[in-house]
Order: structure tokens, then sequence, then C-alpha cells
């Protein structure tokens, strides 16, 4: 298991995909801004490729730190929520849990999976999965003597009808990082239908 801790602002943009005609047009959904946790793992490949839909085949990650991983926990901390008119649409804190893994099909060479989506409310999901309500809670502190690197811990706990899951991590945050990427993702019930598209500015 690896950890990457980082604070993302993302863009989001729903991508209707018309296969006739080999066009793409997006539709920009909104951003925000959060603190987010991923875990990447590597599980039973069986119970991982339960995941996917029909006619899609596990596809683990393949380079660098998260070679192998074939399973990816994201916990969530959304300080800031907003519209495409970027107008506010919800309190910060705002928890979720996120749990993606990867495949491949015969046409398509890569594509991520957002296979369950556990939030503590249940407004629509941008993604398009079906949310599970769940009991988040995060407990983090923070303690900084002189000019050493400050030491963090965090404490998650996500409780559903699904079962109970808990995570406690503690790191010492160093000189950060900042990049951008871009993530394109897919609901397992609807894999040749509209993806999302994330556009992040990420500090790490």
């Amino acid at each position: 298991m690896r950890v990457a801790r980082s604070l993302f602002l993302s863009l989001l943009a729903l991508v209707a995909l018309h296969t006739q005609h080999e066009t793409k047009a997006e539709t920009f959904a909104g951003s925000k801004t959060s603190s987010e946790i991923f875990v990447y793992m590597r599980v039973d490949p069986a119970a991982a490729q339960a995941q996917l839909p029909k006619g899609w085949t596990l596809h683990p990650w393949t380079k660098g730190a998260w070679a192998g991983a074939n399973l990816m926990l994201i916990f969530s901390d959304a300080h800031g929520v907003f519209d495409a008119e970027r107008k506010a649409v919800r309190d910060a804190g705002f928890l979720r849990l996120w749990v993606i893994t990867w495949g491949h099909s015969d046409a398509v060479k890569w594509r991520i999976f957002v296979t369950h989506d556990f939030a503590t409310d249940g407004i629509a999901s941008g993604r398009g999965t079906d949310r599970t309500i769940a009991e988040i809670r995060r407990h983090m502190s923070r303690e900084s003597i002189g000019s050493d690197h400050p030491r963090i811990a965090e404490a998650w706990q996500v409780e559903s009808d699904a079962g109970r899951l808990s995570f406690d991590l503690t790191y010492h945050a160093v000189r950060a990082r900042f990049s951008k990427q871009t993530a394109r993702v897919t609901n397992p019930k609807q894999p040749e239908g509209p993806r999302q598209i994330r556009r992040i500015e990420q500090l790490s």
C-alpha cells in the first residue's frame, strides 16, 4: 500500500462521446478545492476484476512507485465546491470516499472507473456513479516545532450499510511540489457513456 497526500483545485467537465462522427463535446460542470489522500493498493485480482463491467479486463498501474496497484481509495475533504457559474453550491467539509480501479477492453487501451462513491449526502454525483450515503469522519492534527517539518496526523472513518473502513496516517509535511494533470473518469455501469474530465492543479 502506498499513499499520496495532495491539495487540489479541480475543474470538472462532462464529455459526451459521439462515436458515429468521431467528435467530442465538453460542458463545463464546475470546480472544487479539496484536500485528498490517495491510497494505492494491490488487492485480490479477482475482487478488483469483479468491479469492472462485462468486456473489460483489469489493468493494474504499471509505472513508478504505484506499479502493481489495482485499486485506489481517494479520501476527499472539500473546502469549496462551485457550479459552472462559479457560485458556491455547498458548505466546506463535504467528505467523500471514492473507490477506483483501471481496466482495458479490446477497443480501449486504458480507462479509469469509479466503482463506488461514498458521501455524506445524496446530491447527484458529477461522475454519474451510484452514490452510497455514509457516515464519514475526519480528524486531523498538526504539530509544528521551530523550523522542523510539521508533523500531521489524520484519522478517517467511513461507515455505511456496506460496512466500516478506518484509515490512519501520520506524516511530516515537506516542501510542496506543484503540478497539473488531467484524468478522464468512467461510470462502470455506463462504460460507453459520457465521461467526466478532471483538470487538476495539484500541490503535493
